[in-house]
Order: structure tokens, then sequence, then C-alpha cells
């Protein structure tokens, strides 16, 4: 495995950055900060990330760092040899590329046969699973429907193309003829159809049956599902996608009137909204009132995108932050702080006082309350490179406790959330 390359982006949207893994080179696009999702694609002919969702990465991307690969034998990753991509090798894809950008835990938003890959991600890795979202996904074994069948069995021309766009939607204006002629390029591309043709052979049904997991995998997978899925759609049956309701513990199906197999491009602000509300529900808005009196801390933790957990001051901390009607204090020390041994204040050895100060933190000034984000704005602190600006925290109530999130160091390998705890003092 190498580490992603970092030249420019061609012009053709479609080509991102690549990596070089085991057996292949991985052209995935890496858009936007903050919690990681990985998006992954159907099985469309011509299919790559950028056509299945490039709708949905410009919007999710001011909210999140959107991962969306080209999965092996579709789009522009390449497959070394002969060999033909199957689950194994797609699931080894998947975590080889999320441990080449350091990334351990992510949410995975997965359409069609990128659901069936969700699915056996989680099964298999459940630890570095999230939060799952379903788009129209296998999942399941069920008979294949005549429009997959059609799907896979493509055999290129403008009019094939045409017809299988059309069974993709609900609403034909979708299907313009700049669409059918994009696509049909897509799927005629270099050995794109020869490559697309060995995915899915004859007998297809047994493809249908490879992507799908038991009745008890499915049980066994915990993350919290949102399943979503277009009420005609013609590809995958709905009641698919309704009897992933009744196996996945923790899930919930949408069902998207007037609308086909494409959610994500016939109802693109429906799906983004959905997706959002569910990946990143919005805390009820904090009020002064609410926040006013004394908090003792409870814990202090960085958790990085890459796994670690850092605890800045040990695992055991004491202190508080103090809110009153328009100003604040907070102090947060190591419990375990040893005693100076060399001289006071102001003689003991330079060692000693750079050990007193990483054990301890201490600011103060006013603050504002706007939503769920708390403003801090600094007029002492011992760190004095504060001193005149503001720390603005994520704020939520869980339990009865104050949780204050700060995401640090963005889009460099050291990016973490820093989340401290913090419970009502009787006094």
């Amino acid at each position: 495995m190498t580490t992603p390359s970092t030249t420019g982006t061609p012009a053709a949207p479609e080509i991102g950055k690549s990596m070089k893994l085991d057996g292949m080179v991985v052209n995935y696009h890496d858009v936007g900060t903050g919690s990681p999702v990985l998006l992954i694609h159907g099985s469309g002919p011509g299919a790559t990330a950028w056509a299945n969702w490039r709708l949905t990465i410009p919007e999710l991307s001011k909210h999140a760092r959107v991962i969306a690969p080209d999965m092996a034998g579709f789009g522009y990753t390449a497959v070394e040899g002969s060999a033909i991509p199957d689950r194994t090798m797609w699931l080894s894809q998947l975590t080889g590329l999320l441990d080449g950008l350091g990334l351990q835990r992510v949410s995975v938003v997965g359409n069609s046969f990128g659901g069936g890959l969700a699915l056996a991600f989680a099964h298999a890795f459940p630890e570095r699973v999230d939060k799952l979202v379903l788009m129209g996904a296998v999942g399941v074994s069920f008979r294949i429907s005549e429009g997959l069948n059609k799907v896979w069995g493509y055999t290129p021309s403008l009019e094939a193309m045409r017809e299988l766009l059309g069974i993709f939607v609900y609403d034909s204006s979708f299907v313009s003829e700049d669409l059918v002629e994009m696509r049909y390029r897509a799927s005629t591309r270099s050995d794109v159809q020869q490559r697309f043709a060995a995915l899915f052979p004859e007998p297809r049904q047994q493809s249908v049956d490879r992507l799908a997991l038991s009745a008890e995998q499915l049980k066994s997978i915990g993350a919290s599902t949102l399943i979503i899925h277009g009420r005609q759609d013609k590809v995958i049956p709905l009641a698919v996608s309704e009897k992933l309701k009744a196996l996945l513990p923790e899930s919930r199906l949408e069902v998207i009137e007037k609308c086909g197999h494409w959610v994500q491009i016939e109802h693109p602000q429906e799906f983004t909204h959905l997706v959002m509300d569910f990946l990143f529900p919005k805390a009820p808005a904090l009020t002064k009132n609410e926040l006013m009196g004394r908090w003792s801390v409870c814990s202090w933790v960085q958790a990085y995108d890459d796994g670690r957990k850092v605890f800045p001051m040990g695992e055991e901390v004491t202190g508080f932050i103090l809110y009153g009607r328009k100003y604040m204090s907070c102090l947060i020390a190591r419990k375990d702080r040893p005693p100076f041994k060399t001289g006071g204040q102001w003689n003991a050895a330079a060692e000693e006082k750079a050990a007193a100060y990483e054990s301890f933190l201490s600011y103060s000034g006013t603050y504002a309350v706007d939503g769920n984000q708390i403003v801090h704005k600094v007029t002492a602190s011992l760190f004095p490179n504060w001193v005149g600006g503001e720390q603005r925290r994520t704020a939520r109530m869980q339990d009865g406790r104050l949780h204050l999130e700060a995401r640090l160091e963005e889009g460099t390998p050291e990016a973490r959330t820093a989340v401290l705890v913090w419970e009502k003092s009787e006094d």
C-alpha cells in the first residue's frame, strides 16, 4: 500500500485521487472535512463514484469528510492481472483504502450493489462502522427482477442505454439525450464493458445470492441503519428493503414516493436531508439558563480519526467550568499533579514548572450561546495565545451531562475530536 496521490485533480470530474493497494490502483474522491462518510456506488454499466454521487458529494461535503471510491471492476480503478473482483476483493479494497487514509471508523452509505457491500463491511468489521445508510440495497436473497437482469445483462448501444436509464427512474424527464450519451460513452470506454460483463455472468441470480447475507448475519449487525427506497423501484424490489428492516435490529425505513431506483438523482435534496439528519442529528438549541451554574469535569478525551484515543491530562482529571449571566471561567487539571520539590512558585526548576504548565489549563472571559454552539470569548488564559480570541464548542446534553466538543487540526494526520464531559455541581 502507498500513500494517496497528492497530484492535482484532472479536469475530468470522474477522476479524483489515486492510491496503490495490493493488486489495484484505486480512484477515489476525498472532499470536505469533519466526520468521515464512505459512499459506495451501484453496479450499473459505466458506473463510477462520481456518476453515482455527483449530486450528493457537493452538499454532504459541506458538513463531513466524504470518501467515494470507484470499486474494483468499475470506473477508473485499475485491477492488476486477470482477477475478477468479488466480495472478498471489494472488502479488502475498502479496508485498504481506509487504512491508507488513517480512518479507523466511518459511516457508510451504499447504493444498490454498494448497499450490499456496506452490509457485508458492517458484518465483517463492526468496529469500523458508525452508522449505515442503505439506498435500494441488495442485502438479502431475492428472485432477480427483470430490471436488474437487464442492468447486469447490458450490451452497449445507445438504445440499450436509453432503455436502462428509463428503468432506473420513475420520471422519464430525467433521461435526457445528454445523459444517455454520457453513460453510453462511459460504458464503452477502454475495457469497461469487458470488465462489467465478467462481474455478473449468467445465470445472474447467483450474483444476487453472492451479495446477500443470511438472516442470522443481518440480525448481528448492531449499527444504527437508515434504509431508503423508491416506491416505484424496478431494479431492486421494495420488498427487499422491507425484509432488511425486519432483520436489522437498529433500522428504520423511509419510502420515497414517485421515485425509482435512483433516489439520489430523482430526489437529491430529500435524499441528502435524510442522510444528513440521520448521520448528524442536530441537538436541541441550548439556552443560557440551562448552562448557568458550576459544572465539574468528568472526562477529557481526544479521539483521533485514525482510531487513537489520547487523554491530554490523564484518565483522571479535576476541575470545573462556571457559567454566569455574562462571564465564564474554566479550570482543568491532572488529578495526580505532583508538588514542586526544587523550590517555590518562582524559583522551582524549569522542568517542574513545565510539567505544572502541561498538567493545568485555565481561561476566562465572556460567552455567547448560538444554537448548539457555545462561544467562549477569552480575556485571560494560562495559554496567552488564546487571549483576544474565541474558543467555539459544539454543546449537547446527554443523560443530564454537558458534552462540549471541538474539531482540531482538520485535514492533517492529527485530525481529531476533543470531547469534555461535565456534570452539574450541587454547590
